[in-house]
């Protein structure tokens, strides 16, 4: 029996070592999957957008970015660092100081956890980081103010219902 579970195991490790995501179906488009914290995950590859409700059940949507915006992503990301980062960003200093009192804080547990995947022109990237990240580099802040602004501009995410997962 335990030869049977380490054969099991063993499957299941190289399963994952070559994973790789599903990719958009037109290749020369940018594969983008971006989970924002918690809450909201989306894959462009299946115009699926997640928000994760923590009450009820999850909410599945369509969503299509269009592919000029998956494409400036892509360019974002190949004229970058993103492809040359480490797949999880090292935790500096997670001290910030606050503006009106000058007082040093420290984010702690829990935290959201963030990640961005990227195959664009045959390179492929996945970066993750934490909430407690205040200093990331310049191609995250880049795609991720990019993402935002255009996912969540969209009507079909815009009018979903709020997240419930940060109130438990």
């Amino acid at each position: 029996m335990t030869k049977l579970f380490t054969l099991i195991l063993s499957l299941l490790a190289l399963v994952s070592c070559t994973y790789k995501p599903q990719l958009h179906p037109d290749s020369s488009v940018p594969t983008i999957i971006y989970e924002n914290g918690w809450n909201d995950q989306y894959s462009s590859a299946q115009n699926i957008f997640v928000r994760h409700a923590c009450v009820d059940h999850n909410l599945f949507i369509t969503a299509q970015l269009p592919d000029n915006i998956l494409h400036q992503a892509g360019e974002i990301a190949q004229s970058s660092d993103f492809f040359e980062l480490p797949n999880q960003l090292p935790l500096e200093d997670s001290t910030i100081i606050d503006k009106e009192s000058g007082e040093r804080l420290i984010i702690v547990s829990p935290c959201f956890d963030y990640k961005l995947s990227i195959y664009y022109k045959g390179k492929y990237n996945s970066v993750h980081w934490t909430c407690n990240h205040n200093k990331l580099p310049d191609s995250i802040n880049m795609l991720v103010q990019l993402l935002n602004k255009e996912l969540y501009s969209l009507k079909s995410i815009d009018s979903l219902p709020e997240s419930q997962c940060r109130y438990r």
